[in-house]
């Protein structure tokens, strides 16, 4: 999971983001950093800038920090990428530029329904695509930053910022707001830890990416991390702790397909054990593999609803 940090002006606050705080967001999160700031331009004209890249955190942290102090009066919207979809490259690093430069947009969290067909954009590069066919300045009206948080549920949060110097943030609630900066999760506090080595294709998702972490010596009674495929939802685990009397928890790794969201209720299995029970026929979705009633499939020559839209 990416991490997005929302930094008020630093002519304005006592004590700014320190250097660790940021490298620490940087080591769980290494897939290409960007930032984005309002300037004032030659013609008195106030724009949203970004600047963003793969880079090395050493780089990053040189032009930021020049830019924080270069331009006291700003907002900053820092933006960490780990990478589910798309390429890793430049143009899939956040924030995206919105309304010619009037605003920015970040992005944290996965939205299989803006997958790209070409497995070169993230799905987050996508949604910026849609949100620059809105009308501009919509991300003032509420009408729209209604329906827009509607959107952004379960593990996403996101972030806009203007070239007023306003940065609405979106499922606030998923926030953590610490000496007066806030962050989309708590990556900044601590590295990502995954129970071993992992290298993982998921059939929604368009990457296939390697992560080496230092695998977890269960003789130090940690708690038993089920991760990948082996992800349960509440009545699975209730059900493996009343088994193995252990603390189990589940897994954080973002595109999993049964990651364990605050609100997420049954798992995968359970939900393919419900389906059987009904005695309807399903099979899997060709595109994304996902079941599906025999019924939908025989209308969209295979596809499930969502995958058949989304090739048309």
């Amino acid at each position: 999971m990416c991490i997005i940090v929302i930094l008020e002006p630093f002519g304005s606050v006592k004590k700014d983001i320190d250097k660790k705080t940021l490298e620490l967001c940087f080591k769980s999160n290494n897939d290409g950093v960007g930032y984005s700031s309002v300037w004032n331009n030659e013609k008195g004209k106030y724009k949203v800038v970004t600047k963003k890249g793969v880079m090395t955190f050493e780089e990053f942290y040189t032009m930021f920090s020049k830019d924080r102090v270069d331009n006291p009066l700003s907002m900053f919207l820092v933006h960490f990428r780990y990478s589910t979809q798309g390429e890793d490259s430049n143009e899939n690093c956040h924030p995206f530029e919105l309304d010619n430069g009037n605003a920015a947009f970040a992005h944290n969290g996965t939205m299989t329904s803006f997958s790209d067909q070409t497995k070169k954009k993230s799905d987050s590069h996508v949604l910026a695509d849609c949100l620059n066919t809105l009308p501009s300045g919509w991300y003032n009206d509420p009408s729209y930053q209604y329906l827009f948080n509607s959107m952004i549920v379960g593990i996403n949060r996101a972030a806009i910022l203007t070239k007023n110097n306003k940065v609405w943030y979106f499922n606030q609630a998923k926030w953590i707001k610490e000496d007066g900066i806030l962050y989309s999760n708590d990556y900044f506090k601590k590295e990502r830890c995954v129970a071993s080595t992992t290298v993982t294709t998921y059939p929604s998702y368009s990457a296939q990416y390697v992560r080496n972490t230092p695998a977890i010596d269960h003789k130090k009674k940690e708690p038993i991390i089920i991760h990948s495929k082996d992800c349960l939802c509440k009545k699975c685990v209730h059900k493996k702790l009343i088994e193995k009397e252990e603390e189990i928890i589940n897994c954080n790794i973002v595109g999993c397909p049964y990651f364990n969201d605050a609100n997420f209720e049954i798992c995968t299995s359970c939900t393919k054990q419900q389906k059987k029970e009904t005695k309807l026929e399903y099979a899997d979705c060709k595109s994304c593999g996902s079941l599906t009633e025999q019924a939908e499939l025989d209308v969209y020559n295979g596809y499930c609803t969502m995958c058949w839209y989304q090739c048309s």
